[in-house]
């Protein structure tokens, strides 16, 4: 997985976590902290943390940009699969546990389920938030759409030819799948 923020890349790998601010010329690895072979699934930068998620279902956190990191024991043993934010919130979907937030500061909290979906709604495979804070979520079951902090879900499905949705992008009020 690969993520910038500015004038630094972070790649994580099956070595771990590497960082780049000579635009990919010079790679440093940043591995303070993690297991040995981690497995890095994917990254996530915000304001002031950097999340690393790992292969093996455990999520770390770095407050120096990758210099050093912790393992984050807030979070739910389960595999994170995508990232998301809005303004303060960040979301984490995950493989067969569904989506958890926080807000940097608190604990992660598991986001109650849809009521109207019954199968492969909890295998969320991307995540995005537009302006005003609706999330969708790309799923096995189709796109799930929560315009209320994620209390309630509405399916969002009519025109998918194949229900699986790995890569969801907002643009304005448009989501493509």
């Amino acid at each position: 997985t690969l993520v910038s923020k500015g004038d630094t890349l972070l790649a994580g790998t099956d070595e771990g976590d590497f960082r780049s601010v000579s635009d990919g010329a010079l790679w440093k690895p940043l591995n303070n902290g993690i297991a040995k072979h981690p497995d890095i699934t994917e990254l996530f930068i915000s304001d002031f943390i950097t999340y690393a998620a790992t292969g093996d279902s455990l999520l770390y956190r770095s407050v120096n940009h990758g210099e050093t990191w912790a393992l984050d024991n807030t979070f739910a043993k389960e595999r994170i699969e995508c990232f998301a934010r809005h303004k303060n919130v960040i979301l984490a979907g995950t493989q067969n546990g569904w989506i958890y937030r926080s807000d940097s500061v608190s604990a992660w909290k598991k986001l109650d389920k849809p009521a109207n979906v019954d199968e492969g709604w909890q295998n969320v495979l991307s995540l995005t938030t537009d302006r005003d804070g609706v999330i969708n979520a790309g799923t096995e079951a189709g796109v799930l759409r929560s315009g209320d902090d994620g209390r309630t879900w509405e399916l969002r499905d009519k025109g998918l030819t194949e229900p699986i949705v790995t890569a969801l992008v907002v643009e304005g009020t448009d989501v493509y799948a």
